[in-house]
């Protein structure tokens, strides 16, 4: 199937990460470690936390939120637009600009510890579409934190595909989804 990337009917949807199972987690700790790339400010873990996040989003500012609990999160903005491309040189601008690529590098990487491998296992890291989810995961003692996306522009990733690379796992999560399955016809030999 082919769509043009230009359709307001295509739709990208964020998938939230869920950290969970790491000693010695601290909350302080993680803010500590990431003021050093971003700014953080403080909001409730509900609408407020939604509208920094999207205005942030339509402002083309890299962000997303930390909830630790206590119906609290803290909004992380990037403070230097080049900070990922300072470890990944071999990578292209719009790799190194995904909010995603922004997460995983700077934080769940530098300062969490968790390696790409371990991404890829989803050891110490599950992913949900759910805010509600994410927030709950936390809340029930099942995960130490969760990051909330905002979702991936469908232009960034023409940018990223153009520039010959791939995405960053679970970052391209299209709506609609089209039904899936096999289709096979038969082509009679007409000789």
């Amino acid at each position: 199937m082919l769509v043009n990337m230009e359709n307001s009917g295509l739709v990208v949807f964020p998938t939230h990460r869920i950290v969970h199972g790491l000693e010695n987690y601290s909350t302080e700790k993680i803010l500590d470690g990431c003021k050093a790339y971003f700014d953080i400010e403080e909001s409730d873990a509900g609408e407020g936390m939604r509208s920094a996040l999207l205005n942030f989003y339509n402002a083309g500012k890299k962000a997303f939120a930390l909830y630790a609990g206590g119906k609290r999160a803290h909004i992380m903005v990037l403070k230097d637009e080049n900070a990922v491309k300072k470890f990944l040189p071999e990578m292209s601008d719009a790799y190194c600009g995904l909010d995603v690529s922004v997460l995983h590098n700077l934080v769940l990487e530098r300062i969490f510890g968790i390696d790409k491998e371990n991404m890829a296992n989803q050891k110490n890291l599950s992913y949900t579409r759910s805010v509600d989810e994410a927030i709950a995961a936390v809340d029930e003692g099942r995960a130490d934190c969760s990051f909330i996306v905002n979702p991936t522009k469908v232009t960034e990733i023409r940018d990223v595909a153009l520039a010959g690379e791939k995405m960053p796992q679970k970052s391209t999560y299209f709506y609609p989804k089209l039904i899936t399955g096999l289709v096979m016809n038969k082509f009679a030999d007409r000789r």
